[in-house]
């Protein structure tokens, strides 16, 4: 619908909140966190941010890797119209330094699985507000004294309930986050993704595929990256749907994930399809929920492997395209 296009991600996300405030949202570590969880976590972080000063059209970094914080952080700063710059987790030094100086980040949300990679360059942090967020019950070292370790003050933090009002004017050709290109010359550059292009992806997976809120969505690969986030988890909203997140990609875990949670729909990239088949067989690996894979680089020579394997009845989507062109494929 023409409405549904003229919106920001935020208002979008609100949207599924009030039609569906106790449908699983994330699952993440065999903990289930409904829409209104989700909603609820970010609204902490956007009170968070606005504390900092943060205004819209501002940037800050997020650096977490795949874990419900990330969402609440990306999240919790676009409902005030703040532009989230996605930082690969991976990212040390020079490209790290790289990273949040030129996209001119007042803030920075990092997952204290990163935080030895940001201690390398703390004096670059000079000036950013950096808040540390917990590994789960790993304990944090010493922490500068210009970091904050976020555990210590979120709860305290009330979820921001006017949040629109910070972000009034901010228009679907807006940026609604910057996602670092591969950096194949020179280092990675970040391109810029508005509301109305992040949300037509998920529309338009949702038509192809003919997904809905009973679908379950398998992410596997980091959400700093466009394929987790730009086109999966931006087709899981589309819908209604569940995202079960995973830290990362595991072979001889995927199918066990699959059946637990009944996973409906898995979005690949370049080898991991190849991964899978080259694993041992595993008993009663062709009987599972799994029903579409959306994706791009599945080798010519794995896709009949893939299907006369794990079953025939699988609808596989490959695309073509790139993070910073206005037009792709898909067969």
């Amino acid at each position: 619908r023409l409405e549904d296009w003229l919106v920001s991600h935020p208002e979008a996300f609100e949207r599924m909140v009030s039609r569906q405030p106790a449908h699983a949202c994330l699952i993440y570590q065999d903990r289930t966190f409904s829409y209104q969880d989700v909603d609820a976590l970010a609204g902490r972080y956007a009170t968070l941010a606005l504390g900092t000063g943060l205004q819209q059209g501002q940037v800050a970094a997020v650096m977490v890797e795949n874990r419900p914080e990330f969402f609440a952080a990306w999240m919790g700063l676009a409902k005030i119209g703040v532009t989230a710059a996605l930082i690969n987790t991976f990212a040390r030094k020079r490209a790290l330094e790289h990273a949040i100086s030129e996209t001119g980040s007042r803030v920075l949300f990092i997952g204290a699985e990163c935080l030895e990679q940001l201690l390398e360059i703390e004096p670059a942090t000079t000036g950013v507000r950096v808040f540390v967020i917990p590994d789960g019950d790993a304990p944090l070292p010493p922490l500068p004294a210009a970091f904050t370790n976020l555990a210590s003050i979120i709860d305290s933090q009330a979820p921001l309930r006017n949040a629109a009002a910070h972000r009034e004017g901010v228009r679907p050709t807006d940026a609604c986050f910057l996602v670092f290109t591969s950096g194949t010359t020179g280092l990675p550059k970040a391109a810029r993704i508005s509301h109305r292009r992040y949300l037509g992806v998920g529309e338009g997976w949702k038509a192809i595929a003919n997904l809905g809120a009973d679908d379950v969505f398998y992410c596997t690969l980091p959400l700093f990256h466009g394929a987790a986030l730009y086109s999966q988890f931006s087709t899981a909203i589309a819908t209604g749907g569940t995202t079960l997140v995973r830290r990362r990609f595991s072979t001889s875990q995927f199918w066990s994930d699959v059946k637990k949670h009944r996973a409906t729909v898995f979005q690949y990239v370049g080898e991991v399809c190849r991964y899978l088949v080259n694993a041992p067989v595993m008993e009663g690996e062709d009987r599972h929920s799994l029903r579409v894979l959306l994706g791009s680089g599945m080798g010519v020579d794995v896709w009949p492997q893939f299907t006369q394997r794990f079953g025939s009845h699988l609808r596989i989507f490959e695309g073509w395209g790139a993070t910073e062109s206005n037009g792709n494929m898909s067969n």
